[in-house]
């Protein structure tokens, strides 16, 4: 396992999608959970359906790039198809952002999304 330091906000964020056991009252079933390693600060996002994880993954992107002025360079997540999808990778790609996956049936690459 490598060790990278980020040493700015948004060199790395991590990303992982929970699944409720309960469907919220306002029909949430999943949620995506964000976290920047350099600052730790968190954001959640409820999604209704697995496939708007990609549609807000890329309106966080936005968001970060117009109220901070800067550019996420990393993306940790695990081997879910939400992550791992043609889409995603071509989303990434175009912007130069490094997608890391973790590796399969481990939890040590997004300690930082279960701690």
């Amino acid at each position: 396992m490598s060790i990278f330091v980020m040493h700015r906000l948004f060199d790395l964020v991590h990303c992982d999608l929970w699944t409720s056991p309960v469907l919220s009252v306002s029909g949430y079933k999943y949620y995506l959970v964000v976290v920047d390693d350099f600052s730790h600060y968190s954001w959640t996002f409820p999604l209704r359906f697995k496939s708007e994880t990609f549609s807000t993954l890329s309106h966080f992107f936005a968001w970060v790039s117009t109220q901070f002025g800067l550019t996420i360079k990393a993306v940790q997540c695990d081997n879910g198809r939400e992550f791992d999808n043609n889409a995603s990778r071509s989303f990434f790609l175009t912007r130069g952002v490094q997608l890391r996956m973790s590796c399969p049936y481990t939890s040590a690459r997004t300690a930082r999304l279960s701690a």
